[in-house]
């Protein structure tokens, strides 16, 4: 069974500004100044809270015999991720699809999938 599929997909996050951690930090970069350190600022890591937007495009080609499954297929994401705590964060993500067989009408679908997740971490990673 042979067939083409092509896809395109493409995410933007964007991070958003937290007042209170920012202003912590600035504090405590005044009060240490004259203390040298390697560590990143903490805003330099992933579980800060982020807004995604993804988009997913895809296509797929049968050889003639199986030319009724040929479909095509979008699906958007969005996610919220935000900190539940100093080593903690949860996400809320949503996921909205389309898949069409314009020769199998039958088989043409769409999906929305809304879910949560939490996850916690020490220095040694993820738990």
């Amino acid at each position: 069974r042979t067939y083409y599929e092509h896809g395109l997909a493409g995410t933007y996050a964007i991070r958003l500004a937290d007042g209170a951690s920012k202003a912590d930090e600035e504090e405590s970069a005044e009060s240490d100044s004259t203390e040298e350190t390697d560590k990143p600022p903490s805003y330099a890591d992933s579980a800060g809270s982020y807004l995604t937007f993804g988009v997913r495009l895809a296509a797929r080609h049968d050889k003639t015999i199986r030319r009724d499954f040929d479909n095509q297929g979008a699906e958007v994401t969005f996610a919220y991720r935000f900190a539940t705590g100093e080593h903690s964060f949860g996400r809320i993500l949503n996921t909205l699809s389309s898949h069409s067989y314009p020769n199998v009408a039958e088989l043409s679908n769409v999906n929305d999938v809304l879910s949560a997740e939490l996850a916690a971490w020490s220095d040694g990673g993820f738990v």
